[in-house]
């Protein structure tokens, strides 16, 4: 009798021991993609004058600044911090710009301007993505 008991015993501790790993498995519940506001931090190549001759002949010194930036995975930039005449080259990555309401899709060595004065924001859709800009201001 005693011998029954121990295996009936045995049987269900077993049959528990098996039901709280499958219990512990359980799928936690799909988060929502989460929109990030990067930390954007940009490393200057140059920032200096240059000289330009305008159409008429004259000479026009402007100020010029080159940048490096990075944004990663799930990370957005509502206002992309650059406010002068710039010039960017998506150099890898894919992202979504909104430049004055229009959306577009970019690809790894795009080139885009965003007029002075007008903001950008950009939304990676890659793993992570790199731009060049160049900044052009009057002095």
């Amino acid at each position: 009798m005693e011998r029954i008991l121990l295996q009936y015993f045995l049987l269900i501790a077993g049959a528990g021991l098996m039901v709280v790993p499958a219990v512990a498995q359980e799928a936690a519940p799909a988060k929502k993609a989460e929109k990030v506001e990067a930390a954007l931090k940009a490393a200057e190549r140059f920032d200096g004058r240059a000289t330009l001759r305008a159409k008429d002949g004259s000479a026009k010194e402007l100020h010029v600044v080159v940048r490096n930036w990075a944004i990663h995975p799930g990370e957005e930039v509502t206002r992309f911090p650059e406010k002068d005449f710039t010039v960017l080259q998506l150099v890898a990555g894919k992202v979504v710009t909104v430049i004055g309401g229009q959306e577009k899709v970019r690809t790894g060595g795009e080139f885009w301007a965003v007029p002075a004065g007008a903001s950008m924001a950009v939304r990676v859709t890659s793993e992570s993505a790199s731009f060049q800009t160049i900044t052009i201001k009057e002095k």
